[in-house]
Formats: structure tokens, sequence, C-alpha cells
């Protein structure tokens, strides 16, 4: 079996080696001046009379090992066949004959390879120290007290170490802040890499804010005739001034690791929130999608009139151009964009921090890598148990959390910690009654709660007013389209529509009194759709055309009634929304259907010319019928208790409702035309019924309401927590019925 030959072997501890691994011939290969280290291994190798020193790294928090794996470490010249410095004062008293040797070389002006030479000198010195460094933690952390070492972990508190080891590390970082600093030194990528790669084998991350930030408003040197040296301002939102998203991962995780909030806060502004670096973000990953997206046209363009030319024979081309255009356009540009809101607002990245609702989805690409460091610090500042995550406290977790507001973003509570404490612990059973703006609300879960009682109303009133102004016209318009044709709806679903997009149920995202007109809106543009449809799904247009007229006038005036409707929606639904009325409102409607069919009735029994009065009953019977469906669907949903009782409930309605598109087409037949005796008198008499229940209903309610009360005021309420009563639904003393 071969062996390794003895003299190639070195020590490969990270905590104690500093020699060697390997020898190195004069002929051995030269390193690039890019950093690049590997993670698990930080190496500097020697060209011709250059030293190498590795130091294998089996832990993961350190930033040395945390370093890209396409950064690499240049190192100075050293004498051929001399040994590396290991004595930290040596090291340290090497560092300030650098120093001053560049401060020599850059007196009168710029010098660039003198410059990166006492960088790259710096970066060994920092290198060389780092295991010893390293290997003093250790042994601190193990003479202490594990409650110590905990606390200061924590806290990021350091152990003392050798006093040697301490100034040497000060004197070294102290250089290369000086070298980096000095006016006749160019602020390059290569220096702040070398600089970062430096305090991150150091362990100090105090400097690395402030570099960031010089990087970008640094002025450059530059020699004119007659050698003198002139300060060009440069402009720190230029693309060019970005911080490499690298170095800032580098830096960033020195200062985690350094447990140094205040560095790493400066380190995420100075690197994540520079026009410099959203500009250069932009370039970078919006210019070939900007491209694609200014080709899509002429692409459609010529698809539509490939298949205008090629693909049929009944169209002239002009038209079979326009209407290939329009479905290949209309394809793509829905499609894509779902896709891109699909791509902008994805989450599965964010582990504790996540983006205030309502953020726009353009902020949100923008500023993602700003999140994700936020993101690393409320990890590495927060608990490592996921089932503890929340239970956080202390001024630098509250100073955290605060900035992470003003940056329009909030800490995201674990699922862990949710699942974790069980309903019966929590200030409120998941199901139970809680009391929101003095309203009790059933159903409502204490995240919720507690997420809502956060928002200002002044929040609230622009959250809604956002979602009035771009979601629910959009709902409105896609409603109106499936109410034109929903025979394939039920096909779809066979086929797997539900499955394929993921649907889920309903959702609701306004409070209870501001629902019903929001829903009659989306109620009015189904209404909508019979006038599109000419009418041809109700009775009216049959009725309208018994009286004489043809089909296309009949049609027309067959609308006027959806038209009516449509409005008296609108208008009912509002006012119940700002007097929160509902029975009155039902009671209404229903008194209006009746009127309406009354009119009706009369007019074809007396009147001669009977088309104006029954398309005046007709439109009071829709005035009533169509705000009738949100006002008694948002009273029943209130006062069916629980969830179950209102799925239920709510299916019942819709589904009695329905009944009256099948009775209509029985009780309005073509043989009592213009009369429809039948359907005229059993029309007024179900609207009777319905406005004797609607009366009933709500005197019962009433006095259900005043029972409940004298309840409370002999003392029950006290008896019954907030859970309590959730178990018996309607029936508990603390539920009240709405009229």
């Amino acid at each position: 079996m071969r062996r390794a030959t003895p003299r190639q072997l070195g020590s490969v501890c990270q905590l104690c080696s500093t020699t060697p691994a390997t020898t190195l011939g004069a002929g051995a290969r030269r390193v690039s001046s890019r950093l690049d280290f590997p993670r698990q291994a930080a190496s500097i190798r020697l060209s011709g009379a250059r030293w190498m020193a590795s130091a294998a790294s089996p832990s993961n928090n350190t930033a040395a090992s945390a370093v890209p794996a396409r950064i690499v470490a240049p190192v100075v010249p050293a004498t051929k066949g001399t040994r590396p410095i290991a004595n930290p004062a040596q090291l340290a008293s090497k560092a300030e004959q650098g120093l001053k040797a560049f401060v020599t070389a850059v007196r009168d002006g710029p010098n660039k390879q003198a410059a990166k030479s006492a960088l790259e000198s710096c970066l060994q010195y920092a290198s060389t120290l780092h295991p010893q460094l390293r290997r003093a933690n250790s042994a601190a952390k193990a003479s202490a007290s594990r409650l110590a070492m905990l606390g200061g972990e924590r806290s990021g508190t350091t152990f003392d170490v050798d006093t040697d080891l301490g100034v040497a590390s000060s004197k070294i970082s102290q250089a290369a802040y000086s070298v980096i600093s000095h006016p006749n030194v160019e602020m390059t990528p290569d220096m702040l890499e070398l600089y970062v790669h430096t305090q991150a084998q150091l362990g100090r991350a105090e400097t690395l804010p402030a570099v960031l930030e010089m990087y970008a408003h640094k002025a450059k040197p530059v020699v004119k005739d007659g050698g003198v040296v002139q300060y060009v301002a440069q402009n720190p939102d230029a693309a060019a001034k970005a911080v490499e998203k690298d170095v800032a991962d580098l830096a960033l995780q020195t200062a985690i690791d350094a447990k140094n909030l205040d560095a790493a806060l400066g380190i995420t502004e100075a690197a994540f929130c520079t026009k410099a670096f959203k500009r250069q973000k932009l370039i970078k990953r919006g210019t070939a999608p900007a491209m694609t997206l200014a080709a899509v046209p002429f692409g459609v363009l010529g698809l539509g009139t490939i298949y205008a030319t090629h693909w049929q024979n009944t169209m002239d081309l002009t038209t079979a151009t326009a209407i290939g255009v329009a479905g290949i356009s209309g394809y793509v540009f829905v499609t894509g964009s779902l896709g891109i809101i699909a791509k902008l607002s994805h989450k599965s990245q964010m582990k504790r921090v996540t983006w205030l609702p309502g953020t726009p989805l353009r902020y949100r690409w923008m500023r993602e890598e700003e999140r994700e460091a936020l993101d690393k610090i409320a990890c590495a500042w927060g608990f490592k148990e996921s089932w503890r995550h929340g239970e956080e406290t202390g001024p630098e977790w509250e100073g955290l959390r605060e900035y992470m507001g003003y940056r329009q973003m909030l800490r995201e509570q674990s699922d862990g910690a949710t699942e974790a404490i069980p309903d019966e612990q929590r200030p409120g059973p998941a199901r139970g009654f809680r009391y929101v703006d003095g309203q009790a609300v059933v159903g409502l879960s204490w995240e919720d709660q507690t997420f809502y009682e956060a928002f200002s109303n002044d929040r609230r009133r622009k959250l809604r007013r956002k979602t009035d102004y771009r979601l629910l016209p959009t709902l409105c318009i896609l409603y109106l389209c499936a109410q034109l044709d929903r025979g394939n709806i039920g096909n779809a679903k066979i086929e797997g529509l539900q499955k394929d997009t993921n649907m889920t149920g309903l959702h609701q995202w306004y409070p209870r009194e501001h629902v019903a007109f929001r829903m009659s809106l989306f109620m009015a543009f189904a209404a909508a759709s019979g006038t599109f449809s000419a009418g041809l799904r109700l009775a009216v247009p049959s009725i309208i055309k018994g009286l004489g007229f043809t089909k296309t006038r009949s049609q027309l005036i067959g609308s006027i009634p959806y038209i009516s409707g449509v409005i008296s929606s609108l208008l009912v639904t509002f006012v119940s929304g700002r007097t929160a009325k509902k029975w009155h409102i039902v009671a209404g409607c229903w008194g209006c259907i009746a009127m309406g069919f009354t009119i009706a009735i009369i007019v074809v029994n007396v009147a001669q010319n009977k088309a104006p009065g029954v398309v005046a009953g007709m439109s009071f019977v829709t005035s009533g019928v169509f705000p009738m469906a949100p006002i008694s669907g948002s009273w029943a949903s209130m006062n069916l208790g629980d969830s179950t009782r209102r799925a239920i409930g709510i299916g019942f309605i819709m589904g009695l409702g329905s009944l009256g598109g099948v009775t209509g087409s029985f009780i309005y037949r073509d043989s009592d035309s213009p009369y429809f005796h039948l359907g005229y008198g059993l029309s007024l008499g179900l609207a009777i019924v319905g406005l004797v229940i609607t009366t009933v209903l709500a005197l019962s309610y009433s006095v259900t309401n005043r029972k409940k009360r004298r309840t409370l005021e002999s003392g029950i309420r006290g008896k019954h927590t907030e859970g309590g009563p959730a178990a018996v639904g309607t029936e508990s003393p603390l539920f009240l019925y709405t009229l």
C-alpha cells in the first residue's frame, strides 16, 4: 500500500495549526486576485515566494467558513524558504511596518499596487492569526461556566483571551482600515473584498458599515498634469457603486457571528438599501425580461399572421389575423400576469420576516435582499427552537422589531409557535366569541384578532379603499363573464378544474358592516349579465313579448327592469351599510315585489296600453329582488351563529332561491299571455308570505334579545368566560341577534 511522504504532511487542526499543510516549490500555481475561499477551508497559497497557510473549519458559525465559493484570497510575497510568522506580536509589528511602507508609497499620489499589496499583507496576517483566535476563544469558553457561555453567546459578549492576541487583532484591523480609508486609495471591488475578508478572519465588524458606505461616496484620486492629485467626486447612486451581494453577505455574517446588532443593521442599510444596489439589480435581472416583454407583441403578431394564412380558410386575412392576435394576446398576457404575480408574491424563502400586507409587489421584488438580510438577523437574535418563536424579549429584540416595522416588514409568527400552544391556553379559543370594536365575533382566531387590532383605523380605510379600487372591479368583471355562460363551469369542475387550479373556499376581506354593499356590487354584475344575454334566462322577456312586441323590441324593453334592479341593489345596500338595518330593508324589498306584481295584475286587466304599466311593475319587482339577495345573505350569516350553521343555512337559502328559475318556466306559460294570472297571482302570494315571515322572524329575534339582555343584567355575564358561551352558539347569553 502506498503511503504519503512524511515531509508532505502537516497539521490540519483549525484550532492549533499554523504550519503549511503542503510544501510548494517555486513553480506553484499563481492565484487570482479575486477572493475565492472554499466554505470549509481558508487557504493562502504562495506563488514563487508566496506562503500558504491552511486551516480546516469544522464549524458553521464563523464568517470565514461562510465565504462564497468564488472568493479567492491573494497574499503578499514572502521570503522563499521561510516559515510563516505565528507570534501575534510579530504579526502586529509586521502589520505596522507594512502600513508605514504603504503610507510612504502613496504619499505623492495613488499607487494601486502598493494599496493592494498592503491589504493582501493584512489578509495574510489575519488568516494566520485566525486559528489562534479560535483556539483562544474555545479555551475561554471551556473555562467559563455553562450559564455564562450561553449568556455570552446570546448577548455577543466576548470571553477574555490572550492580551497579545487581542492587541495583534486590533492592530491588523486598524492597519487594514488605514489603508482602505487613505485619501489616495481608490475604492475598487477587489479592494473592498480584501478588506471585508480581512475583518471576517479577525471577527471584527465594527468598521464594516462605514467602509461599505465609503465605497459609494469616497472620492477617486486622479493625478493631473504636473503631478497634482485631484479628488473626483463619485455618484453614490450609480449602479457601478453597488456592493456585490457576496461581499455584503460575508460582511453581514461577520457581524452576526460577532453578535453586533448595530453593525448588522448598518451593513444591511449600506449594502442593500441604496439606490445603487437597486439600480444594479434592475439592470442585471430586469434587462432580459424587459427585452422579452418588448418582443412579445411582435411574436404575437407573427403567430396571428401565420394562423390567418395557413391554419384557416373561412375568413379574410385581416379578420383572421385580428382574431388570432386577440386570442393569443389574451392567453399570453393573462397567464403571464398570473405567473408574474405568483413569482413576486411567493414567500417560501421567508422564515421569520415577511412583508406587511399591502406592500406593492414591485417593492417586494426590489427589496428582497434587504428582507433576506433582516430575516438572517432575526433568526440569529431570536430563539433557535421554532416552538419558542414569539417569546423573545429584551431591548435589542424590541428595537429590531420596531426597525422592521419602519421598513414595511413584520416578524411573522412561526407555525410551530401557533401549533405548540393549545387553544385552551390562549387568550381565547380559536372558535370562541371575541369582542372586536365592541362587537361579538364568532370564529375569529387569536392570530387574526391580534393582527386586526394592530391595524389603525386609517390603515383599515386605506386597505379597504385599495381593495375596492383594485380587487373588487376585477372580480366583478370576471363574475360578469362567468354569468354569461355558466354551463361549462360544472363540466370543468368534473374534469378537475378545482384540483388543477388549487381552488379553496371563499374568503372575506371586509368587516360585516361593509359586506352588504360590496356583495351587492358583485351581484349587480351578475344581474347585468341578464341584460347582455338579452334577458332570455328569466320570465321577464316572455312577459314583454306577450304584450305584442317583436323579439328585438322585447329584448330591448326587457333590459329596463334589470337596469332598475342594478340601481336599486346599489342604493339599498349602501343605505343598509350606513344604517346597519337588515330586517327593515328585507321587509321593504318584499313589499316592493308585492307592489310590482299588484301593478302588473291591475294593468293587464284594466289598461288598454299594457306595456308601460307592466314594465313599471317588473321594474318594481327587480328593484326588490336584486338587493334582497345580498341583504338576506348577510343577515342570515350574522344570525346563524357558528360556521357550521352558517354553511348549512346559506346553502339552504341558495338552494331554495335556485328553484325560482325552474318554477318561473312553468307558471308563466305562453298560453296565459298577456295576462299571466297564474304567474302574477302565485308570485304576489309568495311575496306576501315572505313579508309576513320576515316580520315574524324579526319580532322573534327582538323578543329573544330582550330576554338575553335581562339575563346579562342579572349577573350571568360574569359567570361566562369568553370561551364558555362559544360551545352553545346562538343560545349563549352573550350572542345577540342582528336586526
